[in-house]
């Protein structure tokens, strides 16, 4: 296979035509998205102002009263009671805010309404309006309220007079209503209450209600909140329901003016201008050129990055054919090392075991007088019949596959037989062979013998590293659901040049070793659900870590 990447330079102009396109694309589309929301914000205020102007025809409905009749009896009732309630609030303010020795002339916001405050003597104020009774009534605290309409004079026109004692006394606040101002103050107050309707609007930045001459009625923002003029409703001459939609800002807001005019039975009787927050628009808006210029940026990115990706996925088959190349060449290198230690520990071990039990026999003959062997050599060429003995077993663990007679094992007592071997082994001059171990026992399920092997090799290389001193610790630790064997030992440490190979078959950097150990005992705890790894490794020691999935239960 050839190891050429191609690179479609292609696809770099490409990249850059599509996020050319995006951009144009987003432009308009912002255009037109931006046309649609003032669409729906200029239908959401019309409805706001036709709204409005149902509930002004209604209030001015309430002003008509010409007849006598009972209707027209029960309007006059309501427009006295809308006075009237707002009268006893203003009170209850003024009662809160004014000394309690406040005396005299007070000035109020409506110049229709004019206020006195009044002493505890109540009698030099109020004697001509109301009889003595109900004056002695208020002073003793036993009537708070008295009302009283006094007829027109020649002097002057009828009044509405209302008197509220204050809390707790003494003193009293005296209102007075002309009623030639009384339908002004009545009207504006019907068009506070229409105002009031919509007040709680969350999109509403304000509500102004306007007369045919431009005066304020009512609005549903304080002139200090809101700085933007009134409507005039000249500016509307002509136009009929035809309405003026301006997009502006009410301080930091933006916002939709709404402005149109107010009919009456067929007749111009005002103006109302609604203003609604755009603010969600204008947030909606930069979103979507943020996100158009980013995605227009992010399609030039993703250009460059698809074809890096096409580089690294091609890059990456090639590693991995590789990878199989060099596993197959290595299974294959494995069939033959097998086949041939299969042959020839079968030629070696039967002259072996002729030559074992020869000097077995010489052994016996030797004790019994009859030999003239040497001990020492006897036991020489035992020692090392026995290594070479090992030396096939060791071949012929990687011919053979593993074979495994699983049972229920305490680990405990796998480590610490293996450790008691090791120090067997190791002799009384060689390193100290400690365990830790828990105090409970540790259940996994495996092949005790195959355990034991895989633990052995990793203890025998841990005794040669530390060359006939130091110590060896095997330790085990106990995690959820898998356990931890830690073999540490006080040797020089593995190179870094060293250890990319240590799992390799015949890497060794021992004179006589054949680098089988560590590869074995790898085998061994995969075949169990394993893994043996390289864990911590200075000029101080060596630990190799292995781990095993504990058993259920």
């Amino acid at each position: 296979m050839a190891d050429r990447v191609v690179r479609p330079v292609y696809l770099y102009a490409l990249a850059g035509v599509v996020a050319a396109l995006v951009l144009a694309s987003g432009a308009l589309q912002i255009t037109r998205t931006k046309r649609e929301l003032v669409s729906i914000y200029e239908g959401s205020a019309r409805s706001l102002a036709d709204g409005a102007e149902q509930l002004v025809g209604q209030a001015l409905s309430m002003l008509d009263v010409s007849g006598h009749g009972p209707a027209d009896a029960a309007k006059a009732f309501a427009l006295d009671d809308v006075l009237l309630d707002y009268l006893f609030g203003l009170a209850a303010d003024l009662d809160r805010t004014l000394p309690s020795h406040a005396s005299g002339d007070v000035r109020v916001a409506d110049p229709e309404v004019s206020l006195r405050a009044v002493g505890g003597d109540a009698a030099k104020t109020l004697g001509d309006a109301f009889p003595m009774h109900v004056i002695r009534s208020l002073e003793s605290g036993e009537q708070t309220v008295a009302i009283r309409r006094l007829p027109p004079a020649p002097d002057r026109p009828g009044r509405l007079l209302v008197v509220f004692r204050r809390h707790p006394g003494p003193g009293f606040l005296v209102f007075t209503v002309a009623d030639t101002g009384r339908p002004a103050l009545v009207k504006r107050l019907l068009m506070q209450d229409v105002v009031r309707v919509f007040r709680d609007r969350h999109d509403l930045l304000d509500l102004i209600v306007v007369d045919e001459d431009g005066r304020v009625l009512a609005r549903a923002q304080e002139e200090s909140v809101s700085k933007v003029p009134p409507p005039q409703v000249s500016s509307l001459t002509g136009k009929g329901h035809q309405a003026v939609v301006l997009l502006t800002r009410h301080g930091e807001t933006p916002a939709l003016d709404f402005t149109r005019d107010l009919r009456f039975r067929g007749t111009t009787v005002g103006a109302a201008r609604v203003s609604v927050s755009v603010l969600a628009m204008e947030k909606l808006l930069a979103t979507s050129r943020r996100w158009t210029i980013l995605l227009s940026a992010l399609l030039f990115v993703v250009g460059f990055a698809l074809v890096r990706l096409i580089v690294w996925r091609q890059e990456r088959t090639l590693m991995r054919m590789r990878e199989m190349e060099e596993e197959i060449r290595r299974r294959e290198e494995l069939s033959a090392l097998g086949e041939m230690a299969a042959g020839v520990a079968h030629e070696i071990r039967n002259p072996l075991n002729a030559i074992s039990m020869g000097l077995q026999s010489l052994a016996l003959e030797g004790g019994e007088g009859k030999g003239q062997g040497s001990p020492e050599l006897l036991e020489t060429m035992r020692r090392e019949v026995a290594r070479i003995n090992r030396i096939v077993n060791e071949f012929l663990s990687v011919s053979r596959p593993l074979g495994l007679h699983v049972e229920a094992l305490n680990l405990n007592d796998v480590v610490d037989h293996v450790a008691g071997v090791l120090r067997q082994t190791g002799g009384d001059h060689g390193p100290a062979v400690r365990v830790d171990l828990p105090g409970s026992p540790v259940r996994v399920n495996g092949d005790r013998d195959k355990l034991t092997q895989a633990l052995l090799n990793l203890g025998i290389n841990a005794l040669e590293a530390c060359a006939g001193r130091g110590e060896v610790t095997m330790r085990i630790s106990p995690q959820k659901k898998r356990v931890r064997i830690e073999v540490s030992d006080t040797g020089p440490g593995v190179p870094p040049e060293h250890q990319p190979g240590l799992f390799r078959p015949h890497f060794t950097t021992k004179e006589k070793g054949l680098g089988l150990g560590l590869f074995i005992a790898q085998r061994i705890v995969q075949t169990h659900g394993g893994s043996v790894a390289l864990g911590e490794t200075s000029q101080r020691g060596t630990t190799m870590v292995l781990t095993l999935p504990v058993a259920d239960g």
